[in-house]
């Protein structure tokens, strides 16, 4: 008898840490910081979407990019041009990122990069969302809820949490590896890859020249 009476006050404490455990979930969720419908200030924050920092600590040098760079090369392209090419290519990795993540999670949850200089990625869990905190924790105080459901509730929000935790995670450790990259002689060779090779630059000048004496005797 005592110890049917033990088991039943130790899952009654149980039950009562994960109703405790489910609402903080709920709260962190509905409560979430981001930068609004406008996605550039704090003030009118949207429920289950979560702001991630992802500011660059890393930024590229058109300077140390001429150094990989051919002589012809370095003659024939701009500072604009290379800061372009850079820009573009941050640009691409966000992008990749984006539809990866997304597609790994079947489209479940939405991506935006937010903040006046786009240092914020914010995900959207809103399709997710299956309970309300108010009326979870209403209905759990009156009792409506039996133990078998309260448990099956209990396991969704858990999941909920453990997916925002793995994305967290994936957002943190990509944008480390990626300013890990970016400056790196690497970096200047895959993104200067793209650039056209001192033959077809020799090629523009020589059609150039054909296209200036042509002018210049006519």
């Amino acid at each position: 008898m005592q110890k049917t009476t033990k088991r039943k006050e130790e899952r009654e404490q149980q039950r009562e840490q994960q109703r405790e455990e489910m609402l903080q979930v709920l709260e962190r969720f509905e409560e979430a910081e981001n930068h609004g419908k406008n996605g550039d200030n704090w003030w009118n924050p949207v429920a289950y979407r979560i702001a991630y920092k992802i500011k660059m600590k890393s930024w590229p040098s058109c300077e140390e990019m001429r150094k990989v760079l051919s002589p012809i090369q370095n003659e024939y392209y701009s500072d604009e041009v290379l800061y372009h090419l850079m820009d573009s290519e941050q640009v691409d990795e966000l992008r990749r990122f984006i539809y990866e993540t997304k597609d790994r999670y079947n489209k479940k949850i939405s991506i935006t990069i937010a903040g006046r200089s786009g240092g914020w990625m914010e995900v959207d869990y809103s399709e997710l969302a299956e309970y309300d905190r108010y009326t979870l924790e209403s209905e759990l105080e009156e009792g409506v809820i039996d133990e078998e459901e309260e448990e099956g509730i209990y396991n969704d929000i858990m999941e909920l949490e453990e997916l925002e935790n793995e994305v967290a995670g994936m957002i943190e450790n990509r944008h480390r590896e990626y300013n890990k990259y970016v400056g790196t002689t690497e970096y200047y060779e895959d993104v200067t890859s793209t650039l056209i090779g001192d033959d077809k630059i020799r090629e523009i000048y020589e059609e150039k020249g054909r296209e200036y004496l042509k002018k210049a005797w006519s």
